[in-house]
């Protein structure tokens, strides 16, 4: 296929009795891309469809679906298959409305394909130039997913435009840009809340000043916009929280190295009216940047930051990070937990740092950070102050590899458990830890650390100690829950190799902890 490769779409379907309904009744067809905020609602008990970016607004992404399980999962065979001309991998996570699966690829084209028989409705090419900048260049070879809302499709693209399509007609609607197409571009989702499409950018690791930005669903007109760090301090700033954060800054020329994009981490809180976002560091290595040495806090960066979904305004934010440690924050979801006999409304979330954190969704308030794996730059967070006790460079401290990435976590409300696909790294490895993705004896691991039930959100215990209510078995009787809710995640084949290796025990005899179950 000239200098593409063809990247293969492919579908399990389960070989039992039981169909699956992907269509609507011929006598009733449905509108296409038909997602509304109360069909979210009235659609999350059922799991038909995966309406969201997470399934529901909670981003959880947990299916309730129980018809696959340990008894037929033998069963699952290849439905179809669909190849997509494209020389880099599909990341996008599809959305599934009425029996149709809307997916990107790379170059930000978008697929609406037929859930049951895996033929090509339409495609739509947003025709992204790849001539504006190095960033924006690197940024079309992947595309995380789209947006379906109100009978459109959205997504953002690798030259900084966010584009409505007709999801009946695959014709274009409206477009808007988003960032500067000669500095950057858009890799991540678009998210809906109120009425409006969020959409974020790439760019910290150039020099990039990043920001949220909110768009009218049916126009494309910009309702507001959330910069994330601070401008040139010899100008006005924006808003009173930009003002706020600038005290946090030090340094000669500290605004030139931007930072804090939000490409990834965007959640919709539904029960409190609050966009919850994540941002990523702040610093360039590189070129002229390398010579500014910003200091301080440097807010908003490396943080969880929660503003009105209506307006955009500033309500809080949690630093995860620290200065010299870079990390970046990735998926946040929301729950329903009792911790100490209350119930509490939180934000759950785990940067690349390794740490698990539990904020109060109103306010923000660490309830609780808890290392996901044997991480070597901190000891602690400290809950009274939210600062990381770190570890002394003279003792190993100082750098940390990356324990979990963009991958998105699970939640299952069945389990009270929260599946998170991490790096971890061989305890016996003698080489140097080296920061980022790469480095000697790591490899992947996929874990429930907490039961999410209690203020101490402790680490699991071996099966024995079952009894405790801190720890978990994967026996027969749970693994339905652990099925579905993996299946939610990603429509990953790995998972499916460990759902199958989890279920072949009636009992906690010879069953390995979560923690210990690797790839």
């Amino acid at each position: 296929m000239n200098t593409w490769q063809a990247v293969g779409m492919t579908v399990a379907g389960l070989a039992v009795g039981t169909a699956i309904a992907l269509h609507g009744s011929a006598d009733d067809p449905a509108k296409p891309g038909d997602v509304t905020e109360a069909r979210v609602g009235a659609d999350a008990a059922g799991g038909n469809n995966w309406l969201l970016n997470g399934r529901t607004f909670d981003g959880a992404h947990f299916s309730p679906l129980q018809q696959i399980t340990d008894k037929n999962i033998g069963g699952l065979g290849l439905a179809w298959s669909l190849d997509i001309e494209s020389g880099m991998g599909v990341v996008s996570e599809p959305i599934v409305v009425d029996g149709v699966i809307y997916v990107s690829a790379p170059l930000s084209i978008v697929y609406a394909v037929d859930a049951g028989s895996g033929k090509v409705l339409w495609r739509f090419d947003p025709k992204v130039r790849l001539n504006q900048a190095i960033n924006g260049s690197y940024s079309a070879r992947v595309n995380a997913g789209v947006a379906v809302w109100n009978g459109k499709v959205y997504v953002g693209t690798g030259d900084c435009r966010l584009v409505a399509i007709d999801a009946a007609t695959a014709k274009q609607v409206w477009e808007a840009e988003v960032c500067e197409p000669t500095q950057t571009g858009i890799t991540g989702a678009p998210h809906v809340a109120k009425g409006k499409i969020l959409m974020g950018f790439n760019g910290s690791d150039d020099g990039v000043r990043g920001a949220l930005v909110a768009y009218d669903t049916e126009t494309g007109k910009e309702a507001w916009r959330f910069w994330t760090v601070p401008g040139d301090p010899s100008k006005p700033f924006e808003t009173k929280a930009l003002e706020m954060a600038a005290k946090s800054w030090g340094g000669k020329d500290w605004w030139k190295v931007g930072g804090g994009d939000v490409w990834n981490a965007i959640t919709y809180d539904d029960t409190t009216g609050l966009v919850i976002f994540g941002t990523a560091g702040v610093g360039v290595d590189y070129g002229e940047f390398r010579n500014i040495k910003a200091t301080g806090d440097r807010l908003f960066g490396e943080c969880i930051v929660a503003v009105r979904a209506d307006t955009g305004e500033y309500v809080w934010h949690y630093q995860t990070g620290t200065e010299g440690i870079h990390s970046e924050n990735n998926h946040i979801l929301m729950a329903d937990l009792m911790i100490d006999g209350e119930k509490r409304h939180v934000a759950l979330t785990a940067p690349k740092n390794g740490f698990f954190f539990v904020l109060d969704a109103k306010t923000g308030k660490l309830l609780s950070a808890k290392p996901l794996v044997n991480v070597v730059w901190a000891k602690s967070i400290d809950l009274q102050t939210g600062r990381a006790v770190l570890v002394p460079r003279s003792e190993g401290g100082g750098r940390q590899w990356t324990v979990h990435n963009w991958w998105p976590m699970s939640y299952s409300s069945l389990t009270g458990l929260v599946y998170v696909p991490t790096t971890d790294r061989h305890p016996g490895t003698k080489a140097a830890v080296e920061a980022g993705e790469g480095g000697e004896g790591l490899f992947g691991k996929l874990i429930a650390p907490f039961k999410i039930s209690s203020a101490a959100v402790s680490r699991f215990s071996p099966c024995a100690r079952k009894t405790t209510g801190m720890s978990l078995c994967i026996s027969r009787r749970m693994s339905n829950a652990c099925v579905s809710c993996q299946f939610g995640l990603g429509y990953s084949a790995t998972i499916v190799s460990y759902t199958s290796q989890w279920s072949r025990s009636a009992n906690c005899s010879g069953v390995k902890t979560i923690s210990e179950l690797t790839v």
